[in-house]
């Protein structure tokens, strides 16, 4: 699933796990994409690589070209 638009980061992943997708991730500015898992060779890239800010707020950054800023659930102890 992907969307394109004004995202950010929230947006991109309530509508990915909403949707009952384990990963969200934040490409290009204004792309969101949802997934099982990665895919077509994905790897860990340097943090610096995502330095496109989003669409839909722009304090936050959504990738960037050929790169994603990815969100998985968390679960924390409290």
């Amino acid at each position: 699933m992907n969307t394109d638009g004004p995202v950010d980061i929230e947006s991109c992943t309530d509508a990915c796990f909403n949707a009952g997708y384990p990963l969200a991730g934040t490409e290009f500015a204004d792309q969101c994409f949802c997934g099982l898992d990665f895919s077509n060779g994905g790897a860990p890239a340097s943090p610096a690589d995502c330095d496109m800010p989003c669409v839909g707020n722009m304090s936050e950054f959504c990738g960037g070209p050929n790169r994603l800023n990815v969100s998985v659930p968390s679960c924390a102890v409290v």
